[in-house]
């Protein structure tokens, strides 16, 4: 289970992970500019798996978190980041996602 970005258009969700309200928001100006910005918005910690889809066409995409960078095969599938929300994580796919992750205000 988890939380899937499938299609890259200007979005929001508001859903409940173990009873936690989260929200994620999805600002980009795809397809004309490569860059996605994910901001996820959590009450408290919760774990939970956020899946971005990479198309087979990202070369060279990315996945940037806790100042690591990790390389992703365009393979038309999904990336998954598995972890706890907490304030001021980053996570970043060059050329295809940004994501930040922090608690509600």
């Amino acid at each position: 289970g988890g939380i899937a970005a499938v299609a890259y258009a200007p979005s929001s969700v508001q859903t409940e992970v173990e009873g936690i309200p989260v929200c994620i928001e999805l600002q980009t100006d795809y397809p004309f500019r490569r860059d996605l910005k994910f901001t996820v918005r959590v009450e408290r910690p919760v774990r939970f798996s956020f899946l971005l889809r990479i198309p087979s066409w990202a070369d060279g995409a990315t996945v940037e978190m806790d100042g690591k960078r990790t390389p992703i095969q365009a393979t038309n599938a999904f990336y998954t980041l598995e972890r706890s929300s907490f304030p001021r994580q980053r996570s970043r796919t060059p050329h295809t996602a940004t994501s930040y992750h922090g608690m509600r205000h």
